[in-house]
């Protein structure tokens, strides 16, 4: 079952509902209503008739005349009885009708006064009257009060079936049109796919539903698209990468193959390919840590580290790969507590991004100095500052350097793959902290790592 089909019955479901508990209710209030006039008529009657009695009783000829009394709302199939208070018959009319009640019933209209009540179809009043300690009973047949109920019956009905149909075919009509906008909507979105993300689809200038959904879907597919750009991206940069170093050690190999070289020039040979694969193994461990990290997420579970530990170690080992690097840590501000110092977190993913800030520093620093701050920002916040003297990266390529691949103007002929800060933004993401840069004065470069303490 489709879902047009789905909201049309719910919808006709609910109307029908309505439309039978408002049948039911409009027949039993009319039923009440016509029980309750039929009742004063009655009584009426039954009023009427025992002032016209009481006015022949006085002389002594009503169980010898007939009392000719008739309201002016005509009663079918009347009977009339007068009772004395030991329940004697003294007056009857319509002898064709039975008489006989229970003693129960001439003791609740004794105690009540007054009793409507009925027997089959008949509907009658029973009076007690103090003075005369006389019981006064009128019934009858309402016969035309019974005939417009069974036709308020058969209207009801009919209107009932007739307003389900109509609002079965209405329902269905008006689902038919909301839900077209839905239908173009599917239609658009069923010719997406990943060979044109570009395209979008329709957005009115409405904000309902549809419209909320095809913004969001737009909004999807522009994170897709991004997301696909940038892996393209990323494969074309690492293709590229791999393909230079390969296509040089391939050609000093085709060139050592085709001449004959000394012991020397085939040193010198194996030691170049020695440098480019080097390079490989880098790139790829690079490639490799990238790729991991993107499907890596912050634990709650990961124990806490202090900061400071973690700095010096890193630091420990980038003197083992640069013998000339010059380091410092300071703090900018003395932390109130130790606890501040505390990093929940992965502590080799937390190593190898100082590792490679410090590497970066270090390549792009004009006296192989790097300069390591820790500041207590607040409570629950410290920055680590990773500060150099060397070329500064232009406005423009600040927000592109933490791209995987991308290279800024600054590099001045230094090696490297353009990933190191990419591994540096992505681990800091992990640790749901901020990545920032700035340029210090007019010559040197500050990276920041903004992190939030977990307390010991």
């Amino acid at each position: 079952m489709n879902l047009k089909l789905r909201f049309s019955l719910l919808f006709t479901f609910f109307v029908a509902i309505i439309l039978l508990i408002s049948s039911t209710t409009i027949y039993f209030l009319y039923s009440n209503y016509r029980k309750e006039d039929y009742a004063r008529r009655l009584k009426q009657e039954a009023i009427g008739f025992y002032s016209a009695y009481k006015n022949v009783a006085q002389f002594g000829l009503t169980r010898n005349k007939e009392i000719n009394y008739s309201h002016q709302n005509s009663i079918i199939a009347k009977q009339i009885l007068v009772l004395s208070s030991d329940v004697q018959i003294i007056y009857k009319k319509s002898d064709s009708l039975p008489t006989q009640y229970e003693p129960s019933f001439y003791n609740k209209v004794a105690q009540r006064r007054e009793l409507v009540f009925s027997q089959g179809m008949r509907e009658g009043i029973a009076i007690y009257n103090t003075d005369s300690k006389q019981f006064v009973i009128v019934s009858g047949f309402d016969k035309f009060g019974l005939a417009k109920l069974a036709n308020l019956q058969i209207i009801l009905i009919a209107v009932f079936v007739g307003g389900l149909i109509f609002t079965g075919l209405l329902s269905f009509f008006f689902v038919q049109k909301a839900f077209n906008p839905l239908i173009h909507l599917s239609q658009q979105i069923q010719e997406t796919t990943e060979y044109n993300l570009s395209l979008r689809v329709d957005e009115a200038n409405g904000n309902d539903e549809i419209q909320q959904i095809a913004r969001s879907f737009n909004a999807m597919l522009k994170r897709l698209n991004n997301a696909f750009e940038s892996q393209k991206s990323f494969v074309q940069h690492a293709s590229h990468e791999l393909r230079t170093p390969l296509a040089t050690m391939l050609s000093q190999t085709e060139n050592a193959l085709n001449k004959k070289l000394t012991i020397d020039e085939h040193k010198a040979v194996l030691e170049s390919l020695k440098e480019d694969q080097i390079e490989l193994i880098a790139l790829a461990n690079s490639l490799l840590l990238l790729s991991q990290y993107e499907k890596t997420e912050f634990n709650n579970a990961w124990p806490s580290y202090r900061i400071d530990e973690l700095l010096y170690d890193a630091v420990a080992n980038s003197h083992k790969l640069f013998k000339d690097i010059i380091t410092s840590i300071d703090f900018v501000n003395i932390p109130l507590e130790e606890n501040q110092l505390f990093i929940r977190g992965n502590e080799t993913l937390l190593k190898s991004a100082f590792i490679n800030l410090i590497k970066n520093a270090y390549y792009y620093s004009i006296d192989k100095t790097v300069n390591i701050s820790i500041e207590i920002l607040s409570e629950n916040t410290l920055a680590l500052h990773f500060i150099n003297a060397g070329v500064q990266i232009q406005q423009e390529d600040i927000d592109k350097i933490m791209q995987p691949f991308y290279r800024g103007a600054n590099i001045n002929n230094s090696k490297g793959f353009g990933l190191g800060l990419s591994i540096v933004q992505r681990i800091v993401q992990v640790h749901k902290g901020n990545f920032q840069y700035h340029p210090l004065g007019s010559h040197s470069n500050k990276f920041t790592i903004l992190l939030h303490s977990s307390g010991s």
